[in-house]
């Protein structure tokens, strides 16, 4: 199998690293790549995010897989706490490939934290031909400056992979920024000019790469003529609908930088949105970048063209220039935290969650160690549950929302929770407990149960 790869060139600023949303892990490398390597169960990496503030996984991709033998494939992504050995995030498909040189992408969250281990992994049940480097040298630095890889390890089954490997899986990882600033007049190069604006709106078309939620525009070096009104705005690029705004009275002078406050908004991918600012009076930079579109230095927003208008208006006429204004946007990320106690005999369950709490996705609940069953989960909406002791065992006495029932097979089984697309719910909590028959239950009833697990509703 042929090997094509890029190695990408690192560019320090002065103000620190550059905000790469891609990190290829095999970029420099630990050692020369082999072709054909055989991948089954778990290959992992061991990463550490080096830089500081967290970092959002969104995806992962596995490059180099041979499928043109086998052209339906289950592949499934998995992230584990190095320290706690436990997985916090994963998905699973099937595949329908036939490539000889395929390259994977699956979606997967999880919240990286400064200096924290972290075993990136793929999970294969059955044999795939794969292309890997040798696990020769370690630690390196990913080409980002934003990983340092420690090691590839490897386990025969679906679980945590604790064994050093001789080869390391291909894996590039796709994240963002938790939050900051999206710099929307750089990233295009081009050259900047300072007009007199008089009573005219200037405005640049965004285009999320992830979800985010907005809560400030940000213009920077503008200079007001006397004491006149700015105003920004935010509207839906496609209807003219106004979704945000903001203005001030601003007194004569220059202003380096000035931050205006909006009620938070909820931007998609695969949405235009329109940011404008209108300057009564006064000169307000522009940039006239190389190309359109381009992605702005955090990579959170593609930017896919500019426009302005007179007034204080919704902006449709097109232009060449985008105006010199920031987005403070943050991405919600929900949590999974296991509280309280569990109580019972040889089958107490545990429950936890490796799909992160999302609005509009599903929270799939798993049950472990359940003997023959069935489960009982108890739903309730608090995020400080509360146990009180009954007939010797300690459930969750807060009002329950529902109490599913789920079958088990081997101890094990999933409870799978459409969580509807409501922002109102964002930050809200569930919090769950397993119950499952159990004689050897030392309370007075053949029951054992779980701690409790508490997801908290992310965007």
């Amino acid at each position: 199998m042929n090997i094509a790869r890029l190695i990408l060139s690192l560019t320090l600023t002065a103000s620190g690293i550059s905000a790469q949303s891609d990190s290829d892990l095999a970029s420099p490398g630990p050692g020369p790549f082999v072709d054909n390597v055989t991948a089954v169960g778990t290959l992992g990496i061991d990463i550490q995010y080096a830089y500081p503030g967290g970092r959002i996984l969104e995806s992962m991709t596995i490059h180099g897989l041979d499928l043109s033998t086998s052209p339906s494939t289950v592949i499934g992504a998995r992230v584990y706490d190095v320290d706690e050995q436990r997985l916090i995030a994963c998905h699973q498909t099937t595949w329908l490939s036939s490539s000889s040189s395929a390259s994977l992408t699956m979606p997967i969250r999880a919240h990286l934290e400064f200096f924290k281990h972290y075993r990136v992994a793929f999970y294969f049940p059955s044999a795939v031909p794969a292309d890997m480097p040798q696990a020769i040298s370690f630690p390196y630095g990913d080409h980002t400056v934003q990983f340092i890889v420690h090691g590839a390890y490897q386990s025969l089954g679906d679980a945590y992979p604790s064994a050093p490997s001789n080869y390391m899986p291909w894996i590039e990882l796709h994240h963002f920024p938790e939050d900051g600033y999206s710099k929307l007049d750089e990233g295009g190069g081009g050259t900047e000019i300072v007009p007199w604006s008089l009573n005219e709106t200037r405005g640049v078309d965004v285009r999320p790469l992830t979800r985010r939620r907005v809560t400030s525009i940000r213009v920077r070096d503008f200079t007001t003529i006397g004491t006149n009104d700015i105003v920004a705005r935010i509207w839906d690029s496609a209807t003219g609908t106004l979704l945000a705004t903001s203005a001030l009275t601003a007194t004569p002078g220059l202003y380096e930088e000035l931050a205006l406050p909006i009620e938070p908004i909820y931007v998609f991918p695969d949405t235009d949105y329109r940011v404008s600012v209108y300057l009564e009076d006064g000169y307000i930079p522009l940039t006239f970048p190389n190309a359109l579109p381009y992605d702005e230095p955090e990579n959170v927003f593609q930017v896919t063209g500019g426009y302005n208008s007179g007034g204080d208006s919704f902006p449709t006429t097109s232009a060449n220039h985008v105006p010199a204004v920031w987005l403070f946007s943050e991405r919600i990320i929900g949590t999974n935290v296991n509280t309280g106690t569990a109580v019972g005999g040889v089958n107490t369950p545990t429950l936890h969650s490796c799909t992160t709490p999302t609005i509009g996705e599903t929270l799939r609940l798993r049950v472990q160690n359940g003997g023959t069953g069935p489960a009982t989960i108890v739903l309730a909406l608090t995020a400080t549950p509360t146990q009180a002791p009954l007939f010797g065992l300690l459930p969750m006495v807060d009002t329950p929302l529902d109490t599913p029932t789920v079958m088990l097979s081997g101890g094990n089984g999933s409870l799978v929770l459409p969580i509807p697309f409501d922002p109102a719910a964002i930050g809200l909590p569930l919090a769950s407990q397993a119950f499952v028959p159990d004689v050897t239950s030392p309370g007075d009833l053949p029951v054992s149960h779980s701690d409790i697990l508490v997801s908290t509703l992310g965007f």
